[in-house]
């Protein structure tokens, strides 16, 4: 497949093309000394963290609390503190709220912001090997990607563009999406220049660029558009145009409908749900009291709610767009206040295995179908491998059938099905670093699929035949 690289800006319709990305790599000062460019690979919000990375100040620590609550147990928490005072007041918090702190580490580093999502790690993965990667932060006295690197044995790199991670959104098939702010905080870099650096830190392939809203300060667009799936956006939606300041309602709208005509790298459409905007609060910092300033964390979906009709509402729709997933509210009232909410306090350190199997699946079959069960791998490794288990209801199971890829989706093929049988996946990316391997159902094989044949029982003599032919 070929791939051409572009920045696409939608701030201007229709779109308009403003680099032409060619095939080769360019060279990158990440890493001088390596003749050849390493293979890389952005990891998506949405595959598999070990950590979750707070910065604490004191301020908005009701969210940081609730954030602590529902990760620690279950994977590490990175809490960055100032100084050892501060360290002593945060676990003095998070001992009262309930909070497991065998599960909490502490980073002293010199004095940042409770915003980490800008200035925090990227996860990336160099030939395979996760590598965490700092994008620059005027202003910041520490470059707290590398000390959590240190601390957690990994290997960093720095990166020379200003980019915050609120304004950073990567499907993990080398597409990327931005508003653009990401122009006006390096007003010395070209766009081609821009396109080199983002494809050797960050391996992003295509990236987007949004408009900004007119009613949000911090120009990021994770305040008003999130990636849910590989495929699927979520964009804010004003209820009246009054509701939202300028033409912001307009702007969201047309930005749900050009994502929606886009396609991925490989050729597959996006789709699109829409969360609801609280209207504006006038005098506010942020007159966007955003459900899309969410954090995906492994099977769990941390809402920012801010006490309003529409807190309901924007649960419903994320229930709805991500089945499997536990939507757990946020109280954000305060935080939003000064023009954050979830996912601006939170960071996260991706697993050194980002591998991801997705599916929607299979329920039901009527006798003599011949199913085509497909399933899609995020990240984008280059050597993959899928297999399809299949399981008969006593427990036999068949032998395994290989996956074919076309078009970023792997189909396996079934003989015509005679029975109701349980399935599960097998996903194998081969990499330098070593082979990644996930399943799905993740706990397969004891966790498996199940798809009803209606009928089946009434079919003894073809279900026998079915077998022996197997």
């Amino acid at each position: 497949m070929t791939v051409h690289k572009a920045i696409l800006l939608l701030a201007a319709l229709p779109f308009l093309s403003t680099v032409d990305f060619t095939l080769a790599r360019a060279a990158t000062n990440l890493d001088p000394s390596t003749p050849t460019p390493a293979s890389v690979i952005g990891a998506p919000e949405f595959c598999p963290s070990d950590a979750l990375i707070l910065y604490w100040t004191g301020h908005h620590d009701r969210v940081q609390l609730d954030l602590c609550r529902t990760v620690a147990g279950e994977a590490r928490v990175i809490c960055c503190v100032a100084n050892a005072k501060i360290r002593e007041r945060s676990e003095k918090a998070m001992a009262a709220a309930g909070v497991d702190l065998t599960h909490v580490e502490f980073l002293e580093t010199r004095h940042a912001s409770a915003w980490i999502r800008d200035y925090g790690p990227y996860s990336t993965y160099r030939d395979g090997a996760l590598v965490v990667t700092d994008m620059r932060t005027p202003g910041r006295a520490d470059p707290i990607p590398t000390f959590i690197a240190e601390l957690s044995g990994l290997p960093s790199q720095e990166s020379l563009l200003v980019h915050a991670g609120g304004n950073h959104i990567a499907d993990g098939n080398g597409m990327a999406f931005c508003s653009e702010h990401l122009f006006a905080a390096n007003p010395s870099w070209t766009a081609p220049s821009i396109r080199r650096e983002m494809s050797a830190a960050l391996g992003i392939d295509s990236l987007v660029v949004l408009p900004t809203l007119e009613g949000d300060t911090t120009g990021h667009c994770d305040m008003y558009v999130k990636l849910l799936s590989d495929t699927l956006f979520a964009v804010g939606e004003y209820e009246r145009p009054e509701d939202g300041a300028g033409t912001d309602a307009k702007i969201l709208d047309e930005i749900a409908e050009r994502l929606s005509s886009m396609q991925n790298l490989d050729g597959r459409r996006f789709g699109v749900v829409r969360l609801p905007m609280n209207p504006i609060v006038p005098g506010s910092l942020t007159s966007n009291r955003s459900y899309t300033n969410s954090l995906i964390f492994n099977d769990k979906v941390l809402v920012p709610v801010y006490g309003t009709d529409l807190d309901e509402k924007a649960l419903r729709t994320y229930a709805a767009s991500m089945p499997g997933y536990q939507i757990i509210p946020i109280d954000a009232s305060e935080s939003i206040e000064s023009a954050g909410a979830v996912h601006c306090l939170s960071n996260q350190l991706h697993s050194a295995n980002p591998l991801l199997v997705l599916h929607e699946p299979t329920r039901n079959a009527a006798p003599g179908d011949q199913l085509v069960l497909e399933c899609r791998l995020v990240p984008r490794f280059a050597d993959c491998e899928v297999e399809l288990h299949l399981v008969a209801r006593d427990g036999d199971e068949m032998k395994p059938v290989p996956a074919v890829l076309s078009r970023g989706v792997w189909r396996a093929k079934l003989p015509p099905v005679r029975e109701s049988f349980d399935y599960w996946f097998e996903a194998r990316a081969h990499t330098d670093a070593g082979v990644l391997r996930a399943t799905l159902p993740r706990g397969a094989s004891s966790e498996t699929f199940s798809c009803e044949v209606d009928g089946s029982a009434d079919d003894e003599e073809s279900v026998a035949r079915d077998r022996a032919e197997r």
